[in-house]
């Protein structure tokens, strides 16, 4: 390990942690970012301390250990924040609870409304174009609804 450490001497961590986050940019997994900042931070110590190769493996080692903890948390709480389009993604769920007019009658249980920019299916009490319905929820890609 120390001749490894000594082939491109004090930029060894540096080296690692650009390869450790172009590896992160290629595979997107937000892991091995932590890695790469525990090396970066190695590579930063490495420069104003003397250490051994023991010591600067020892703190690549723990410090990946608490950075990987502390990234956790950190994506965990992201993740779990409020976001202000709830409804991202389930278009269709966003229209529950809505009142509109049919814009095909609905015809042995089948029908169209009109929303925004799209025509969506409709289930439901059989009525004629025209008539208003409130979608009660989503099954698939076809709204529920019942007479208004």
């Amino acid at each position: 390990m120390e001749q490894l450490l000594d082939i491109f001497g004090i930029w060894t961590w540096w080296i690692i942690a650009a390869v450790l986050l172009v590896a992160e940019l290629l595979v997107m997994s937000v892991f091995l970012v932590w890695f790469g900042i525990a090396a970066l931070s190695v590579g930063v110590l490495a420069l104003f301390l003397q250490l051994g190769w023991q010591m600067e493996l020892l703190l690549f080692v723990v410090l990946s250990g608490v950075y990987l903890l502390l990234g956790r948390r950190y994506v965990k709480t992201r993740a779990a924040s409020e976001t202000d389009q709830p409804f991202l993604n389930q278009r269709a769920q966003a229209y529950v609870g809505q009142t509109v007019i049919l814009f095909e009658a609905i015809e042995n249980g089948r029908g169209k409304v009109r929303l925004d920019d799209a025509i969506w299916q409709v289930a439901g009490k059989d009525a004629p174009a025209g008539s208003k319905v409130r979608i009660t929820g989503v099954s698939g890609m076809v709204l529920q609804s019942e007479p208004a």
